[in-house]
């Protein structure tokens, strides 16, 4: 497993940093659900497709707008998302996990890392399908696409 309750260095626990987050809306290095989808491969797609890209945020509890929608049931949907995390990727996704109340609403932020490791020779899948981050969600990669991003892994 590659969660670790330690937080990096760089992880966004401020409220000024999570609103800069939410200011910036969806991109290629964040994504926003305002609850746990129903059907969890959406998230492992969307974590997979940011460690695959560049790594990044991923809110729970925060609308595709920018609109702080808060979460009831944070520390079931906090062990749901690791659990999730766990299951579907491989290999292992390196990752960290927090609640943070912003707005006297609770939301869950995922810091994704960028997938580094080399000695796989391979970038993460959901399922065995392969994805990448586009501008506002994650797509599937063609296996020429794959083909190419293996070859230029270092």
């Amino acid at each position: 497993m590659s969660w670790s309750p330690d937080e990096p260095d760089d992880f966004p626990d401020d409220t000024g940093t999570i609103r800069e987050i939410i200011d910036r809306g969806p991109t290629k290095n964040i994504h926003f659900f305002n609850h746990i989808p129903t059907d969890n491969r959406e998230l492992a797609k969307e974590a997979t497709g940011i460690t695959n890209n560049q790594g990044g945020v991923i809110l729970i509890g925060v609308n595709f707008n920018g609109e702080i929608i808060g979460l009831d049931n944070s520390e079931e949907i906090y062990h749901q998302s690791i659990e999730t995390l766990e299951e579907y990727i491989e290999p292992e996704l390196s990752y960290s996990l927090r609640i943070i109340d912003i707005d006297e609403e609770e939301i869950i932020v995922i810091n994704v890392d960028r997938y580094t490791q080399t000695q796989y020779k391979t970038i993460h899948a959901m399922e065995k399908r392969f994805y990448m981050r586009g501008f506002h969600s994650s797509n599937p990669l063609r296996p020429t696409e794959v083909a190419s991003i293996i070859k230029n892994i270092e």
